[in-house]
């Protein structure tokens, strides 16, 4: 055999062994379509329901409550509503409400004048004030309305160590008792039928007297609060303040006879200025509770709500 045509022969046997080589490798490894996963039955949707009502075409349904760590800052609570008053104000003190108004107590030491403003709850403009001044003190502080009317203490400057605790007519702001005490008082409230309790203004002693003035307890304050307003509800004693050493502020709830702690909620919340929720005016109405941190120009009044459970809850009283 000729050697060309020897070399042809051997092309030819090595073309055709690729060939069947590459059809072996096709048939014995061609690949296997994925089955697909059976589809979950909707009880196992069910256990993650955003999943199971996206899958079904539903809008998954918001949270009953909002997170008070985005909406409130303050546990237990969240944020209702924040609306600018239609005024300005002086530095605000205290902070009392009804159904159809606020009263808010606000003092300017540069001008050496107290004054309480109404203000309606519907469009938050001015209903009437009246200008505070007895015995030479007239830094109006933590007010608020009780049973025989709206009670104001008034502290003075410089050496003056006690103030003048006066009962206004709320219809009219016009004074209508008045007594005298030792202490500089921050904050009152009154306490049932024949007790109002203050607050000093450095924070650190509680009193308790009748509504004619006489003494009848005083106790430390051994919360580590500084309280810069007060509110009764449900047989309670709610002081609302700033911690001690920068702790933050607190909703604080006493007991009226020994006035010990109760209970405690941490308040995160600031105003637009700064300052904390609780530094200023504070009052609770039901299961709502007020908020009016600053003075300056149409300062924010914060609604807070309960965030759930019931009242007695978040404010236990010692007897029901």
């Amino acid at each position: 055999m000729r050697p060309k045509h020897l070399i042809t022969i051997v092309a030819l046997v090595l073309v055709l062994a690729t060939v069947v080589a590459v059809s072996l490798r096709r048939v014995l490894l061609k690949p296997v379509a994925p089955q697909s996963a059976p589809s979950a039955p909707v009880s196992a949707l069910a256990v993650q329901p955003d999943v199971a009502q996206t899958a079904l075409g539903q809008t998954p349904t918001p949270a009953a409550w909002p997170d008070p760590a985005l909406t409130g800052g303050i546990e237990g609570l969240y944020l209702q509503l924040s609306r600018a008053l239609s005024f300005d104000l002086a530095d605000v003190r205290g902070l009392a409400v009804t159904d159809a108004a606020f009263y808010i107590a606000t003092a300017d030491p540069a001008k050496r004048v107290g004054m309480v403003v109404q203000a309606s709850r519907e469009h938050y403009g001015i209903l009437q004030t009246h200008a505070l001044e007895l015995d030479g003190r007239y830094r109006a502080g933590g007010l608020h309305l009780g049973e025989a009317g709206l009670w104001v203490p008034l502290a003075g400057d410089g050496d003056d160590t006690g103030a003048t605790i006066a009962l206004l007519d709320p219809a009219y702001l016009e004074v209508e008792h008045s007594f005298q005490v030792d202490q500089r008082i921050r904050a009152v409230a009154q306490i049932g039928d024949n007790e109002l309790v203050g607050i000093s203004e450095s924070g650190d002693r509680l009193y308790v007297w009748t509504l004619k003035g006489r003494t009848r307890r005083r106790a430390t304050n051994l919360t580590g609060a500084v309280y810069h307003d007060l509110a009764w509800v449900r047989g309670s004693l709610i002081a609302a303040g700033v911690a001690d050493r920068g702790a933050g502020a607190v909703i604080d709830v006493l007991d009226p006879e020994s006035l010990t702690l109760l209970a405690r909620h941490h308040v995160y919340a600031r105003s637009p200025g700064g300052e904390w929720v609780t530094a200023g005016g504070f009052d609770a109405r039901e299961e709502q509770f007020f908020m009016l941190a600053e003075g300056g120009p149409r300062p924010s009044l914060f609604t807070y709500a309960l965030l759930d459970g019931a009242l007695h809850d978040y404010v236990p009283a010692t007897q029901p």
